[in-house]
């Protein structure tokens, strides 16, 4: 777990969206309008996949810019917003996480993998809820 520089906050909505909107801004790239169709329901962003298919080596690479975002997003606490802080998170609210997840929808950011979705969305929420 990454160690984190900063104490739990009471930070409002509006203030932390401000916050999070600059450090995007200075960690990730904005997403670039393309030209084309309009997106498909089930296809590309849209895509209702629960597994990946990929040959190894995509696999290893996705993983890794995965990994790396992750690790970038920890470094700040914005990975694991609602969890403590002594667990590398920022000890928010629902709200702060949700408004921080449609600022990060504009960039061009890593996307997601079984592997880590089912790791980080529940098995590390159940052993902090339920660990010793």
């Amino acid at each position: 777990m990454t160690t984190t520089d900063h104490a739990a906050e009471q930070i409002s909505i509006e203030d932390f969206q401000v916050e999070a909107a600059s450090w995007l801004k200075e960690n990730a790239k904005p997403k670039v309008a393309e030209d084309g169709p309009a997106p498909e329901w089930g296809e590309g962003d849209f895509s209702v996949s629960i597994f990946h298919n990929l040959e190894h080596e995509q696999e290893q690479n996705l993983l890794d810019e995965i990994a790396s975002w992750i690790q970038t997003k920890s470094e700040k606490g914005y990975n694991a917003i609602t969890w403590p802080v002594e667990h590398g998170g920022r000890g928010l609210s629902q709200q702060h996480a949700r408004a921080y997840s449609r600022l990060e929808r504009d960039y061009d950011v890593p996307g997601r993998h079984e592997a880590i979705s089912v790791t980080m969305g529940l098995m590390a929420p159940t052993i902090n809820l339920f660990g010793t």
